[in-house]
């Protein structure tokens, strides 16, 4: 079948832009034949993109004084029309549900249609993990096994939440900067081609409050599958 891949969209203004750009590359690329836009149904955390953001954010590449930008709107407006883009407004992204609870159909789509999931953001990353903490060093591939299919979590650090580490790298970056975690200065990429599990051991769910302390952890063990 045709080829898919689908974002898990974030932020509006310049971050939707360059992921206008990006999905305008892969569909003109050869290798994709579709790309969908998961977005807000509103805007969750203020600056989250909704539907009428990519339109708009479409018109202005449209009708900027750039023929590179008015070539980005233009092909993609165009590839609306033919099906190979599509925007659709999900509202799971709007709960407060961890990415384990995605409704069935959802789920299915997922499983059935797509080859990649693009999944941006510290609050999807949040999502993914259900707002647990876990160890720095626990694999990534592990704790997202549960996922329907390949997935990209993309992120700029914004939340006392890492995983997939080596083993003594969060302690070297806290050494370099000890707000590594939420002071919007690292990024992760993070890359995952599930293999179905039903459980994984975990740290205990602690509160994101103002007594929150990363360091209070206990184990046990959360079922994903």
């Amino acid at each position: 079948g045709s080829r898919k891949v689908v974002f898990f969209n974030d932020n509006t203004g310049l971050e939707i832009v360059s992921d206008l750009c990006l999905a305008h590359f892969l569909l003109t690329s050869d290798q994709v034949e579709v790309v969908e836009m998961k977005v807000k149904m509103f805007p969750f955390f203020v600056s989250d993109a909704t539907p009428a953001d990519i339109g708009k954010t479409l018109d202005f590449l449209r009708t900027i004084d750039d023929p590179k930008a008015q070539k980005v709107g233009d092909e993609l407006a165009s590839m609306i029309k033919k099906g190979r883009f599509v925007v659709t407004p999900e509202p799971f992204m709007t709960t407060g549900r961890p990415m384990w609870e995605m409704p069935e159909t959802l789920r299915d789509d997922l499983k059935q249609n797509a080859d990649l999931v693009i999944v941006k953001g510290d609050l999807m990353y949040r999502k993914l993990f259900g707002d647990y903490i876990f160890s720095a060093t626990t694999p990534f591939e592990q704790l997202t096994s549960y996922f329907p299919c390949p997935m990209v979590s993309l992120r700029t650090c914004k939340s006392p939440l890492a995983v997939g580490l080596a083993e003594g790298q969060a302690s070297k970056l806290e050494g370099l900067d000890p707000t590594w975690q939420t002071d919007g200065q690292y990024g992760m990429i993070q890359v995952v081609d599930p293999a179905p599990v039903t459980a994984v051991q975990a740290s205990a769910p602690l509160s994101l409050g103002p007594n929150w302390n990363a360091k209070g952890r206990a184990e046990y063990v959360v079922k994903l599958a």
